[in-house]
């Protein structure tokens, strides 16, 4: 399916093991890597905690890489999305605001 795909949300990321303790979701970060080797334009939702939170990070850092021209554009948003204060209203706005620059169709 990513294939196919421009983008990728990537929201919160986390699972309970056999005992129930909450536990990093290992197949999230198993699908980030996909997308970014399919040149998916990632956007996680860093504000949800545990995986996100942790790609979000790693989004920012190297935004260029993962952006390219887009990047400058697209940071504020991206920043706001790790903002964990943000309100529901701001995360679909800021989510909306990045997939109007890289498919502004």
């Amino acid at each position: 399916m990513l294939g196919c795909a421009r983008s990728a949300i990537f929201v919160l990321g986390n699972k309970a093991d056999s005992s129930g303790t909450l536990v990093a979701a290992s197949g999230m970060r198993a699908e980030f890597e996909i997308a970014r080797t399919l040149s998916v334009y990632p956007i996680p939702i860093g504000a949800t905690g545990h995986v996100a939170k942790e790609l979000s990070g790693q989004v920012l850092g190297s935004i260029g890489v993962y952006y390219g021209e887009h990047a400058d554009e697209v940071k504020p948003h991206l920043e706001l999305l790790a903002d964990e204060a943000a309100d529901d209203d701001k995360l679909v706005n800021a989510v909306m605001a990045i997939l109007k620059v890289i498919a502004p169709k």
